[in-house]
């Protein structure tokens, strides 16, 4: 017994030794990891929106995430100061893949006018500071190309609707999940992240298709990570078209009180097995549960949709919603809570932000959101290997429209 306990043992730690060394390794090697940056300004129907995203491919999938600091050099004298920082200290899962975006938060008003104020095509210097999990630093200088995005004819969602998409579909090879250490799973732990999430995107004349755009992602990595394609369309034109079907899809996008009525339509004509639940937002003491309940369910294994809000203020009354598909979570190293997800209304890539107190998605850059509900999805089916426990059981509640 204590010879079979020591080879486990030693075991787990060659295969944290591996994870390590492959992340040490990335960022010993960190000039060849970025590829070429992008800023990212939105506009709609000509008109600019709030905010701007930087864009960081990436060369190589990590296990670990990593720690991004971003310097932009904003006034042009080819160096980096400290009010120059962008993004800091924020961590991040690599997926070669999708590029790794983040909110330009510049420490001064002054700052954000001049990234506005650029013309498209501008180059920018950058510096961006990887670090890992043991600290180790990698520091890559590279030019920042500013592109402008009008999203108006894709993402215009009418009051009651959730819509919004973008032209691009991209359908990773790689199926992954990462679950909680040790096979027992933690509803609090973080970094947690699921691996190759698909990012589909919009199609042409299909405008605030974010709803069934995000609700696809799910359905195909839960088929292929727990092996029930064959219960699936054909494709995914056809599974998209299944899903603005069932959920009652106009071109002003999907109301609220159509989202998880149309799930379940598909998940039962199809006998998927799956166990779909809404999951409403939380205050307590002041404070949003939402980030907590995306990281209990990222951590059974579930897959997660955040239906957000564009509004003012946390008890504002909501214009329009948006839908992404998330795909991870974590805290800064100061303990600010992150979100990742992959969203159809921006261009093909990760975003993570942080989602704050408040439960508002800080620097989105298509306005001011919060989020309002998730919806989950638990496989409730026979599997030849340990699957995760499934999340307790919430009972649907009845949701209403924005006004």
């Amino acid at each position: 017994m204590i010879k079979k306990l020591s080879l486990f043992v030693l075991f787990f730690f060659l295969i944290v030794s591996v994870i390590s060394l492959k992340s040490q390794k990335a960022v010993g090697q960190s000039s060849s990891l970025i590829g070429d940056v992008t800023l990212y300004q939105f506009f709609q129907n000509g008109n600019p929106l709030e905010g701007m995203l930087v864009s960081i491919p990436l060369n190589q999938t990590i296990d670990d995430p990593l720690n991004f600091t971003i310097y932009l050099d904003i006034n042009g004298d080819k160096k980096f100061h400290q009010n120059e920082i962008v993004v800091e200290e924020f961590p991040a899962f690599a997926e070669e893949e999708f590029p790794n975006a983040f909110p330009i938060l510049a420490k001064s008003k002054h700052s954000i006018a001049l990234l506005t104020n650029l013309p498209k095509g501008s180059i920018l210097d950058a510096k961006i500071i990887l670090t890992n999990q043991t600290n180790e630093k990698g520091v890559i200088e590279r030019e920042a190309m500013k592109t402008i995005e009008d999203i108006g004819e894709i993402f215009d969602p009418a009051p009651g609707f959730v819509g919004g998409t973008v032209n691009n579909i991209f359908i990773p090879p790689i199926i992954d999940i990462v679950y909680a250490q040790g096979g027992k799973k933690d509803p609090s732990k973080v970094p947690v992240n699921h691996k190759g999430i698909p990012d589909l995107g919009g199609r042409s004349g299909k405008p605030n298709e974010c709803v069934p755009l995000s609700f696809a992602n799910s359905l195909l990595w839960l088929a292929k990570t727990h092996g029930f394609g064959s219960k699936m369309p054909a494709n995914d034109n056809a599974l998209i078209d299944e899903l603005v079907t069932d959920m009652k899809w106009t071109k002003d996008g999907v109301k609220h009180e159509n989202i998880l009525p149309g799930k379940e339509a598909i998940t039962t004509r199809r006998g998927l097995p799956l166990t779909n639940k809404k999951i409403d937002n939380e205050v307590i003491e002041g404070e949003s549960q939402l980030w907590k309940k995306i990281v209990a369910e990222l951590n059974d294994g579930e897959d997660v949709e955040l239906i957000i809000d564009f509004k003012q203020s946390p008890k504002g009354n909501a214009t329009k919603s948006h839908a992404v598909t998330v795909t991870g979570a974590d805290k800064t190293k100061k303990g600010k809570q992150t979100v990742t997800f992959h969203d159809p209304a921006t261009p093909k890539g990760s975003e993570t932000y942080e989602m704050d107190r408040n439960g508002q998605i800080v620097g989105y850059p298509l306005g001011k959101v919060y989020g309002n509900f998730i919806i989950s999805e638990s496989f409730n089916g026979p599997t030849s290997t340990p699957s995760p426990t499934p999340s307790p059981t919430i009972t649907p509640s009845q949701s209403t429209s924005p006004t």
